[in-house]
């Protein structure tokens, strides 16, 4: 099977911030503003989802967490979506995601921990490279290194 390869994002873009598995509680909302204003200062938009918001296990019921990344990842507009931090049951939308779709217009999808659920089946099952990189909660910690390769500090 031949990787469709996403564009490379580029100033202007916009990044979707969605929660597929573990949502962000109150107390945890600055460090994500924070987090969020450091991609607008790169010169990113950044579309912010309903689900990011649910705290618990999950940050909703799988069918609206997988509604929500298909609607990001189907989105012309979207070019990148990256999860505020991993969590546990990503599994969960795996039967609700339809990889062909995915495939048509490929969207970056970037993040480790419980993402990994994620991005692997996409790239296994759709065709699609996807990034095995910080999450959200991570961005303002990347800096770029002399070889243009992230490096955090």
């Amino acid at each position: 099977m031949a990787i469709k390869f996403p564009r490379p994002l580029a100033p202007g873009d916009t990044i979707g911030v969605t929660a597929p598995s573990s949502g962000v509680g109150e107390p945890f909302r600055p460090r994500m503003e924070f987090a969020m204003e450091g991609l607008r200062k790169r010169g990113y938009e950044v579309r912010l989802g309903e689900c990011f918001y649910g705290g618990g296990v999950t940050s909703a019921p799988a069918a609206d967490r997988a509604a929500e990344l298909m609607e990001m990842m189907t989105d012309p507009a979207v070019r990148a979506v990256v999860p505020p931090w991993g969590g546990a049951l990503g599994t969960d939308l795996l039967h609700l995601l339809d990889f062909e779709a995915l495939a048509a217009d490929p969207t970056w999808l970037v993040g480790y921990s419980d993402t990994s659920t994620l991005t692997f089946p996409l790239t296994v099952l759709g065709g699609v490279a996807s990034l095995h990189g910080s999450n959200l909660a991570e961005t303002p910690l990347i800096r770029r290194c002399r070889y243009g390769i992230g490096s955090t500090w």
